[in-house]
């Protein structure tokens, strides 16, 4: 049951990765 924060977790790890990628541009 990790419905709680399954969308929320998604979208900060993918904002974390896009930021993280443009500032290693």
């Amino acid at each position: 049951m990790d419905t709680s924060f399954s969308p929320i977790e998604e979208i900060i790890r993918k904002l974390s990765r896009e930021q993280l990628e443009g500032d290693g541009t």
